[in-house]
């Protein structure tokens, strides 16, 4: 009897040995998995801050360029404004002078010209001349009075 009340101890001695055993492995994994757990998370937020930071970099440098942009289409829409009056002033100005008085303005711009070109000392042959808003009679005898004959030829635009 002695030796079944010592076999059941010594079986309840290795049972809470192992009961211990496995308490202390249960406990550990679940450490190492409570470890692996927060390192995950940290390495998660640490990649979610990183993706915001490049993220918010990216849309204030797409903003930056958009209000750099936005000034210069400003600017343009204005200049364009600004050069459709200019524009419609100088036609207005233009259709408002005498005939002879246009004509005379055109032979001295036209005569500046000829004068630029020949101090390169370019030959000054071989125009075609495109006029709009002049009669053939007066686009001809505005280049016959500003260059030598058979440089140029006139050809009317509509």
């Amino acid at each position: 009897m002695e030796e079944l009340q010592s076999t059941e101890l010594l079986d309840r001695e290795i049972l809470e040995d192992a009961r211990k055993k496995a308490y202390r492995t249960l406990k550990a994994a679940d450490e190492a998995v409570k470890a692996g757990t927060e390192a995950w998370e940290q390495k998660t937020a640490a990649a979610i801050a990183g993706i915001r930071q490049k993220y918010a970099q990216d849309f204030e440098t797409i903003q930056r360029e958009l209000q750099a942009r936005l000034v210069l289409d400003k600017r343009r829409i204005r200049a364009e404004k600004i050069e459709g009056l200019l524009t419609s002033a100088m036609d207005a100005y233009f259709l408002s002078l005498p005939r002879e008085r246009l004509l005379s303005l055109l032979e001295g711009a036209l005569q500046r010209c000829v004068a630029e070109v020949q101090k390169t000392g370019e030959p000054v042959a071989g125009f075609t001349v495109q006029c709009r808003g002049l009669t053939d009679a007066e686009g001809g005898q505005l280049l016959k009075a500003c260059l030598p004959a058979e440089t140029w030829t006139l050809t009317p635009v509509d």
